[in-house]
């Protein structure tokens, strides 16, 4: 039976009630860029802007390694984060999904465990330690300040740099962004990266690697699939509705198989039946609309 969450709606208002205030703030800053302005003026707020980014990515990884030698985690995450590094690194990619131990993480996140356990072999970090708490969760933060850049890259093409600056901070001091990653220690980040990676490709007309991107999120984290229909309106938009040629249709075309290949290239040391079994059998193991998210499934009274 669909039940109304109060808390989830009284969210999604409040939301809503900040957007137009910024929306129109941000508006007002386009606007005043596209007036233009002095050479000297536009690099003075080009160098400030980069300043002000700078800080704001400096600040935003300080409470995030601030907030992993604090917080050990999600116990269980992080348990099988640490044992799968040690698994992969000692025993090899062949065996890993044929292990008796608990394995539902695509084949894209072990190659990053791999680097992991490498470097806790060699400087001797222990299992438990702060040190392995914090490398464990720092493919995460890294990919929040890629992330940052992203955005700040992104909107600085658009508004004026100070406003990009501050629109990557509402994203690199986002609460839900930091507990999830430097705090509980979960990868969401990581895959979230490469899907806005695919999608500043896609706006900069370059289709082509966005293919590729998208091929290592989906090994990252099948959730990357969610997207899927960004890309192919990406497809429809500059291939189809664009000046079509058939060249440029099987010029994509070829790449777009490649980009396939890739993922069934990065699957081999695994053994590509294996991986390819760990997929189906994760995309099948939470049927639910919604997991502890205010979004609009949970309003619904759809979650888990």
């Amino acid at each position: 039976m669909i039940k109304l969450n109060i808390i989830a709606i009284l969210g999604v208002v409040c939301m809503y009630a900040c957007y137009k205030p910024v929306c129109s703030y941000f508006r007002s800053v386009g606007q005043g860029r596209r007036k233009g302005g002095t050479t000297a003026s536009s690099v003075q707020d080009k160098n400030i802007g980069l300043s002000v980014f700078i800080v704001i990515s400096a600040a935003a990884l300080l409470v995030r390694l601030i907030a992993a030698i604090i917080y050990r985690g999600h116990e269980t995450d992080m348990n099988c984060f640490v044992s799968w590094s040690d698994m992969v690194f000692n025993d090899g990619f062949n065996t890993f999904y044929k292990s008796e131990s608990f394995t539902d993480y695509p084949p894209g996140y072990m190659y990053i465990l791999y680097v992991i356990g490498a470097i806790r072999s060699l400087l001797g970090m222990a299992w438990d330690s702060v040190a392995t708490n914090v490398m464990v969760k720092l493919p995460a933060i890294i990919a929040d300040i890629g992330s940052g850049y992203l955005i700040y890259h992104i909107a600085s093409k658009r508004i004026k740099e100070t406003g990009a600056a501050i629109l990557s901070a509402l994203y690199l001091f986002c609460p839900a962004v930091i507990l999830d990653g430097a705090v509980w220690g979960q990868t969401d980040a990581v895959f979230t990266f490469f899907v806005a990676l695919m999608c500043y490709f896609i706006t900069e007309n370059k289709l082509i690697p966005s293919y590729f991107v998208f091929a290592l999120g989906i090994l990252i984290k099948p959730q990357t699939l969610i997207f899927t229909p960004v890309l192919i309106c990406g497809i429809i938009d500059q291939v189809f509705l664009e000046d079509f040629n058939w060249n440029k249709f099987f010029k994509n075309l070829a790449f777009g198989i490649g980009a396939i290949l890739l993922i069934g290239l990065l699957m081999l040391p695994y053994g590509f039946h294996d991986a390819l079994g760990q997929y189906t059998e994760t995309l099948g193991s939470y049927e639910y609309a919604s997991v502890n998210a205010y979004n609009i499934w949970t309003m619904m009274g759809l979650n888990w």
